[in-house]
């Protein structure tokens, strides 16, 4: 993508020459052949909307960003100062008649000074150097599907990476761990789902999260796999042999040691989801203690080759996605061990979006051949086209499939 960048230090630019020049608005005082483009009369209100103070909700966020040529600057700096001097109060407010480390006399020795001004140095450097990057917060600039950050993610990243906080442990991590669960919460309940019955986490970026998202569809998928070799052989499951679930394909509620592989490879996810609290009711084990049973069963755990020489499962299963799939999908099902060619595309249509018909042509064919579906991804803003994929056609295929063979 062909990208201009243009320094200005007029108010009005040359036209081109091999442009037709247009005569100056009747009153203007621009000079003939003269672009007011530039011209600090354009404006984003009126003035009469000024003088009679109309309120526009859309301008709020003009608040949000820096702006394009940091008018907010002088509010982020003070935000900024503000969020450093909170924690350099913390630090001197913790145990105050603790003896500080870095003394006047440590301060007056050669190495600290020498360390201090390499910081300086390096520092304008740096800031030398991030002066090159690409310009994303100028409307000038159109590439890379990207654009400006706003001001509190910016501050909020800055304030708390201040405090270093772990979100690994709970324990280490005692304020930003409650705000990573209430994002997770607020986020699934915008998705649908019952606030007192999901979680979720966040992820350094949208690579991560998609490998994720395919990770824990794998362990779903082959859950019910696991799952029925343990009531068959662990006897600290005996009391849960006989437990049923629905198979679709069959129309009935039957003992899960009964499924096939391919019913238990195609069960229905909300199936799936509510073995474990069923199973852990039936023996009376806890979360933890039914988990670490199931460690000694499941994919994730006995890793893939020993999973399939129990199983004896021969067709590798596959993910669905559009031709319009970002690379981090391409990257999870490699570094998941399901290997590249797991991959499966869909066309798109002329707007970009899954074409259904060859999606449900697609799921045909994998059914035909007994290969598993571990997902199908809809994507919702694609990365260079911002397309959204058509989400209910989708899902009506995932029922038709449900209910035809229990296929995805």
């Amino acid at each position: 993508m062909l990208t201009m960048f243009t320094r200005c230090r007029r108010r009005f630019s040359k036209v081109s020459p091999t442009s037709a020049e247009e005569p100056a608005p009747v009153g203007s005082n621009i000079p003939h052949g003269l672009s007011t483009t530039y011209s600090k009369q354009r404006e984003m209100f009126s003035r009469g909307d000024h003088l009679q103070n109309t309120h526009k909700q859309w301008a709020a966020l003009g608040a949000w960003f820096m702006g394009p040529k940091a008018e907010n600057g002088e509010v982020f700096r003070d935000l900024l100062t503000q969020a450093v001097d909170t924690h350099i109060g913390f630090r001197r407010s913790y145990f105050p008649c603790d003896p500080p480390y870095v003394t006047d006399d440590l301060r007056e020795t050669a190495s600290f000074q020498n360390a201090m001004n390499n910081l300086r140095s390096e520092l304008d450097n740096l800031q030398k150097e991030l002066m090159n990057s690409v310009p994303f917060f100028s409307s000038r600039y159109k590439g890379h599907v990207i654009w400006d950050t706003v001001m509190p993610a910016n501050l909020g990243y800055m304030s708390a990476m201040l405090f270093n906080q772990n979100n690994c442990a709970s324990e280490a991590s005692t304020v930003t761990s409650k705000f990573e669960t209430e994002v997770g919460t607020d986020l699934c309940v915008m998705l649908g789902y019952d606030r007192n019955k999901c979680m979720g986490h966040l992820t350094s970026g949208g690579s991560v999260a998609n490998i994720e998202a395919i990770w824990a569809a794998r362990n779903v998928k082959y859950f019910p796999l696991g799952l029925q070799e343990a009531l068959q052989t662990d006897d600290r499951l005996a009391e849960a042999r006989g437990y049923k679930a629905s198979f679709f394909r069959r129309g009935e509620v039957a003992e899960l040691v009964s499924g096939s592989k391919w019913e238990l490879l195609n069960l229905d996810v909300d199936t799936i989801l509510k073995m474990p609290s069923e199973v852990e009711d039936l023996t009376n084990l806890n979360h933890q203690q039914f988990m670490k049973i199931m460690s000694q069963y499941l994919y994730e755990s006995v890793g893939v080759q020993e999973f399939v020489g129990r199983h004896k499962l021969t067709q590798s299963p596959c993910v669905i996605v559009p031709s319009t799939a970002h690379i981090s999908l391409t990257k999870a099902v490699t570094i998941l061990g399901l290997g590249r060619e797991s991959l499966v595309t869909v066309s798109v249509d002329e707007d970009a979006r899954m074409d259904s018909e060859e999606l449900e042509r697609v799921l045909k064919e994998k059914l035909e051949h007994n290969i598993p579906v571990i997902t199908v991804v809809a994507i919702m803003g694609t990365s260079a086209e911002s397309a959204v994929d058509p989400l209910k056609e989708i899902l009506d295929l995932r029922q038709k499939f449900k209910m035809k063979a229990s296929l995805i």
